[in-house]
């Protein structure tokens, strides 16, 4: 090759690097615009979302339809703002927000009443309680409140027994049948796949892994469920023989013979008032409001009102802090799955809640801690590590446990330390229990699949773990001391918290769970009640006659809700009503070391 010819590619080699590298550049300096460009929408969007006041006019109805679902703390965003990416069908609503609402609506003028539009309602019957108790306080400010509904399952109709009149569209379904619990067996299929589950546990009543080993319910599987959910009827039968002035044997009868099969004899019953369209409940919201018939309804919605009534904008860029040294009452909220690390949707993080509860802790402005559990519990070595915080926090302030639909397994767990524990009517608790589980899937591998796995180790247990062959005695020996050890710090936990002997906690143990009247009687909480209950608990023991409230834990990245969001959006989407089936095989999947859970999931309708 000539000189001239190198000295052609050279130069050709050269500007071909040039080329690229001013491509990147362009194309990186493109991207930051997008991105800049991108923000800048959003967030003018924000401001001026946040900007915009919503000003009500007088006679104005408040409609809540809590057909989104329910968490115990709601983001402060700006979701429902985001049309274009059409996030609000998949934001849910914070039970915080909706109790502040309901109070704030209570002392609003031009609100005159509440209009409750509830066709499909998507909370548990601890929740409904809370926001059932909140709407008798705003009663007692002489404003009315409406009900009507399309369908009525026993949550909906629940919270509509505290309105003055309830409502039925005509050939509306009343549902009136009675608590039932389902659980799924997997044991027929683990078999036909020839996986083996690999079980310890420590609890004859921790039904947990009942499933992969069982094809029936056991004995005490069978006497746990029916306990508790005959705690729950009689506590949800005798509310609503209250409110309708009805008899108890009478609805259990209805429920039995499934007497209510019609609109009209849900109205002859006098479960329902009337049988009425919707636009004729309008009508006569209408006049309730003191609007002549000739104008038009007044409405705003509870997300509206909730945005509006806001009294911090949630910051985009730095967090907003409580500066000022003024007496405050922190709430920490610990919702979901028990895992180790931080907070991610669903779930909480020991690190997460840890830092909230130490933050609060050494601020010397908080004087008490509300710690607000709604978890079915989750990881041992997390909800220790929760614990200890609370140990900590408790020895410099008082601590005071509000439960909500759960708080078993971990989720008592982390709550047994507390000065005071009060649970919802409706709680589910206690399930102080430990297990482990492991699935061999060789046979699998090996006969379905044609799959062999050779193993070269150091150790005779160096592969300990896996899922390609049995657990050996030894293995197993491992695990149930584990198992052993975690169950005996457990009720030694409980025992120290609640002034028991191991004993009388073991007794009360073994995984069982408990509905929350029967946890009270066997000392597992102090009070029923709400949130509330539990603040005005916090503030006498602190000597607080004024204080505000705080919130923890803060609120993620904006940036980082925003997508977790859009992808829940996603998911909900190509899912549908699987999504569900979906966050339950996450959280198997999530699961690591040994569980301190409770045994099944309850959803009643």
């Amino acid at each position: 090759m000539n000189e001239k010819t190198k000295r052609t590619k050279a130069s050709d080699s050269g500007a071909s690097f040039v080329k690229i590298m001013l491509a990147s550049a362009v194309g990186f300096v493109g991207i930051i615009i997008l991105v800049s460009v991108f923000s800048t929408l959003i967030i003018g969007s924000l401001v001026a979302s946040a900007s915009k006041e919503t000003k009500l006019e007088d006679n104005t109805v408040l409609v809540m339809k809590l057909n989104s679902p329910i968490v115990e703390q709601q983001q402060d965003d700006f979701n429902l703002n985001l049309d274009f990416m059409d996030l609000a069908s998949a934001s849910p609503m914070g039970l915080n927000k909706i109790l502040d609402a309901i109070e704030k609506a209570k002392n609003d003028e031009k609100i005159k009443g509440i209009f409750l539009d509830i066709t499909i309602v998507q909370a548990s019957f601890s929740e409904l309680h809370e926001i059932k108790m909140a709407l008798e306080d705003f009663k007692t400010a002489g404003k009315f409140i409406v009900a009507h509904s399309d369908v009525y399952t026993h949550n909906s109709y629940y919270l509509a027994s505290i309105a003055d009149k309830i409502y039925l569209t005509p050939t509306g379904t009343f549902l009136w049948k009675g608590f039932a619990s389902q659980v799924m067996y997997y044991k027929g299929t683990l078999d036909k796949l020839e996986i083996e589950p690999e079980i310890i546990r420590h609890g004859k009543f921790k039904s947990a892994v009942e499933p992969f080993l069982m094809d029936t319910m056991s004995k005490e599987n069978r006497l746990q469920i029916e306990k508790f959910l005959y705690s729950l009827w009689d506590q949800y039968v005798d509310e609503i023989a209250t409110a309708r002035n009805l008899d108890k044997d009478a609805l259990n009868l209805y429920a039995d013979s499934l007497l209510i099969n019609s609109s009209e004899k849900a109205v002859a019953l006098n479960l329902i008032d009337q049988e009425k369209f919707r636009n004729d409940v309008l009508d006569e919201i209408k006049d309730l409001a003191g609007l002549d018939a000739d104008k038009k309804l007044r409405t705003i919605s509870l997300e509206k009102y909730i945005e509006t009534n806001s009294d911090e904008i949630d910051g985009i860029y730095m967090e907003i802090e409580e500066m000022d040294d003024s007496p405050k009452i922190a709430i920490i909220y610990a919702e979901g799955d028990i895992i180790s690390g931080k907070s991610t949707d669903g779930s909480m993080g020991s690190i997460t809640i840890s830092e909230a509860i130490r933050k609060v802790a050494n601020d010397e402005s908080v004087k008490a801690i509300v710690f607000r559990v709604n978890s079915p519990g989750g990881s041992a070595l997390a909800s220790e590590v929760i614990l200890h915080e609370i140990e900590l926090a408790k020895a410099k302030k008082p601590v005071v446990v509000s439960m909500g639909k759960y708080a078993a397994s971990g989720g008592y767990y982390i709550s047994c330390y507390a000065d005071k524990i009060y649970a919802e009517p409706y709680t589910l608790t206690g399930s102080i229990g430990v297990f482990g589980m492991l699935f061999n899937a060789e046979k699998l591998l090996n006969n379905k699949l044609g799959i062999k796995i050779n193993v070269v180790k150091t150790n005779e247990n160096a592969d300990f773990g896996g899922v390609f062959r049995p657990l050996s005695a030894t293995e197993r020996q491992y695990l149930q001391f584990q198992i052993e050890d975690i169950y005996d710090k457990f009720i030694s936990h409980v025992a120290l918290g609640r002034g028991m002997t191991k004993k009388e906690v073991d007794e009360i143990g073994q995984g069982r769970v408990w509905a929350a009247p029967d946890a009270l009687e066997i000392g597992l909480i102090d009070e029923i009640g709400g949130i509330n209950d539990a603040l005005k608990t916090a503030a006498e023991l602190s000597g607080l006659d004024e204080y505000k409230i705080i919130e923890y834990p803060k609120v993620m990245n904006f940036f980082d809700r925003i997508f977790e969001q859009y992808e829940t959006k996603l998911l909900v989407d190509k899912l549908g009503s699987n999504y569900d089936l979906y966050k339950k095989l996450k959280q198997l999947q999530n699961m690591q070391g040994i569980q301190a859970r409770m045994t099944f999931d309850v959803e009643v309708y």
